[in-house]
């Protein structure tokens, strides 16, 4: 009743794209678990990560709005997992054809707005570590630019503007890019789209670990434990990348190459499931590597050892 409900009023998909399901009943319970584990401790995580940025006095200056836009986009992306949580243990995507476009483009949103504000954060401690000193304006520029930016790619698939395209996907119970098409429209968007949003900050983090490697030699010893510091941060978010997204790039590249049902099923499934982990993983990257953070766990924990 439920399911017949959402798709009148969301509308129906065309026909042959909502089949039977492929996976098996034990997979998509699995799936299902796993996305509420993954929703719940996303939301929990960066909710409280945003909450300290906005209540800690030491956490409120402009370098923090990066890592607020990072907070607001993974618990966005956390706020997707109930969705498609109750799609997986229903083994069919119950929101309809419109309901899978909202999905698709929300996802889309807030996956750029997560890897550009991350790869941000990275190229700031870059910054701080050679000593560039940036102003309140650039902060407030670039937070921007990760937002409107990430409007525009996940706008321009929808059928009021038409380029790309957003379809379910083969687990049948989530929506993102449309991996069946080929034509000029969508692999040109697909390319540009995985250009900016991808392979741009990827080579923005490399292009920072070789000039943080550079000079090294004439620092003195605050400024290596900077710069060692910076190239850390450098690695573990090139790391983060492949890990939650790299699987998606994966699953697009080959099925524009060959075929979307020459691509395991299993990859397909993974790759949205790895994409939502990024939530948990980033917020414990912001607790590991923002002194400003650490800090303040700190003084929460003496403070609570005084209460005992």
């Amino acid at each position: 009743m439920v399911k017949s409900v959402m798709e009148s009023a969301s509308g129906a998909f065309p026909p042959g794209q909502q089949d039977a399901a492929p996976l098996g009943p034990s997979e998509y319970y699995t799936m299902g678990l796993m996305l509420v584990v993954e929703g719940v401790l996303g939301m929990l995580l960066n909710g409280v990560l945003f909450v300290l940025y906005v209540t800690k006095k030491s956490l409120r200056k402009p370098s923090s709005l990066l890592g607020m836009s990072l907070c607001a986009g993974d618990f966005g992306i956390g706020l997707m997992c109930p969705f498609a949580a109750l799609a997986s243990f229903r083994e069919v995507w119950p929101y309809g054809e419109q309901g899978c476009q909202l999905y698709a483009c929300v996802g889309m949103l807030f996956g750029t707005v997560s890897i550009t504000s991350l790869v941000s954060l990275a190229v700031e401690k870059y910054h701080s570590a050679i000593g560039n000193r940036v102003g309140q304006k650039v902060y407030l520029i670039a937070t921007s630019a990760i937002w409107l930016n990430a409007v525009f790619w996940a706008l321009t698939p929808l059928r009021f503007v038409g380029w790309g395209r957003y379809g379910i996907e083969p687990p049948k119970t989530t929506c993102m890019l449309d991996f069946g098409a080929h034509g000029a429209n969508y692999v040109t968007y697909l390319a540009a789209m995985m250009g900016s949003v991808y392979v741009l900050p990827m080579g923005t983090i490399l292009w920072c670990l070789v000039k943080l490697r550079e000079g090294g030699d004439a620092d003195d010893a605050k400024k290596t434990a900077a710069k060692m510091q910076a190239a850390t941060t450098c690695v573990l978010v090139l790391m983060s990348l492949v890990v939650y997204w790299g699987a998606y790039g994966v699953v697009a590249l080959w099925a524009v190459a060959d075929d979307i049902s020459s691509v395991p099923l299993h990859l397909v499934a993974a790759a949205p499931l790895l994409a939502k982990i990024c939530p948990i993983g980033n917020a414990a990257l912001q607790a590991l590597t923002n002194q400003d953070i650490r800090s303040v766990q700190g003084e929460e924990s003496r403070e609570a050892d005084k209460k005992k």
